[in-house]
This record gives C-alpha cells, sequence and structure tokens, in this order.
C-alpha cells in the first residue's frame, strides 16, 4: 500500500510539474518564426509566446510576434510574451512590462525598428546615442 501511494505521488509530482508554463529556449539558425516562416538568427529580436496550454510560438521580430497575437485573436491576459533584451541578448522579458524603443536604426528582421529594454536606464542610455528612439509599450503596439 505504501508503494502504491509512494507511486502516486510521484505521478502528481510528475504531472504538475509539466504543466508549468514558462519560456522555452529558442534554436536559433534552426527554427522558424510562427508569423513569417523565416529562420530565427538573430538574437536581439528574437521573442515568443507561451499560451496557457504551454505550447510555445518562436519569433524573428517583435511585428510578427504582435501581428500573430491578432491574427490568430489571442487573449493577452492568458499568454506568457517573452523579448529579448536587445543590451543582453541571451535574457528574455516579460514584453508586457518592457521598455520598447522604435528607430530606423534598429534593422530588427521584418524591418519593425523594434527593440525591447528592461528598465529606464538603459532605454536613456540607448536613446543617448540613438536620437530618433521613441518609446513606447506591447500595450500601444499596432
Amino acid at each position: 500500500m505504501n508503494n502504491l501511494l509512494f507511486l502516486a505521488a510521484i505521478f502528481i509530482a510528475l504531472l504538475l510539474t509539466s504543466c508549468k508554463r514558462s519560456f522555452q529556449p529558442i534554436d536559433y539558425g534552426k527554427e522558424a518564426c510562427a508569423h513569417c516562416r523565416m529562420v530565427i538568427i538573430d538574437k536581439k529580436f528574437a521573442c515568443e509566446i507561451v499560451d496557457k496550454n504551454g505550447k510555445a510560438y518562436k519569433f524573428d521580430d517583435l511585428i510578427c510576434m504582435k501581428k500573430f497575437t491578432g491574427e490568430q485573436s489571442m487573449q493577452e491576459n492568458e499568454l506568457l510574451l517573452f523579448v529579448a533584451a536587445f543590451n543582453e541578448p541571451d535574457k528574455y522579458i516579460d514584453a508586457k512590462k518592457a521598455i520598447l524603443l522604435k528607430a530606423d536604426v534598429f534593422k530588427s528582421p521584418m524591418s519593425g525598428g523594434l527593440i525591447a529594454v528592461e528598465t529606464a536606464e538603459a532605454a536613456t542610455h540607448i536613446q543617448h546615442s540613438v536620437t530618433h528612439a521613441q518609446k513606447t509599450t506591447w500595450q500601444d503596439l499596432k
């Protein structure tokens, strides 16, 4: 009887941990953007959606991710949205909280011209060197 309870406890623990929603690493140079189907190469512009079921959709550009959510009629409050921090491309941050900067000099894969940073200090630092960079947010993107 103790063995049966032990096995049941292990099964439940595995089931609960397998349902955890989190960022799933992007295999650069191999995985394609869920929207435009281009291969995701540039870490500085990569982003990802994880839906309520834990399915990950990966993108090469914030513009692709925004268009995808609209075209698929996704409820953004049910999604985890991740975007690479431009100044730390191996770090993924919450796109809903990120500070986005838009400028033509940011040569993103789909010419969206958008980058994401985590802090106001990082945004200000970039704006000092890129004079026409305009701040925006995920919610303000069309």
